[in-house]
């Protein structure tokens, strides 16, 4: 079975912060991305227009887009980016993961985002990849069991 990518967006939104500071920012978390993990590609998004009756948001200053291959640099990028929004009161941070046509998303911010409403983020994400790379897994889990008890 082929192994689908995790593509995250990471939109940034700080206090008083405008399109040249948000620019900036990315661009950091960018930097700090690409050193600390093993992305496939983390490219900083620009500013569009959608035309009328186009589905989906808009693309603003301040986000990028990364693509992931493993569970792994997806839980180790989550960490990166709660240790980021920390550094500086006022940050708040959208994740939106898509796998295929599926979506999970997420705004955090240190002071709203309960650590359960993060664990259930990361768990719903890497349920969604495990589903995707494996559509059978729970049929095959639940059959264990069922053998387990007889």
């Amino acid at each position: 079975m082929t192994q689908q990518a995790l593509d995250l967006t990471i939109a940034l939104q700080e206090q008083d912060a405008d399109a040249e500071d948000l620019d900036r920012l990315a661009r950091q978390l960018r930097h700090e991305i690409h050193d600390a993990l093993d992305v496939e590609k983390a490219t900083l998004t620009r500013d569009a227009v959608l035309p009328p009756g186009a589905k989906g948001d808009p693309i603003t200053v301040g986000s990028i887009v990364v693509a992931l291959a493993s569970a792994g640099v997806f839980t180790g990028l989550v960490e990166l980016i709660k240790a980021w929004a920390l550094r500086r009161e006022g940050r708040t941070i959208t994740l939106k993961a898509k796998v295929g046509d599926r979506e999970v998303e997420l705004s955090y911010s240190p002071t709203e985002t309960t650590p359960e409403q993060m664990t259930q983020f990361v768990e719903t994400v890497m349920a969604t990849l495990q589903k995707d790379r494996n559509p059978n897994h729970h049929q095959h889990r639940i059959h264990r069991r069922d053998n387990l008890e007889y």
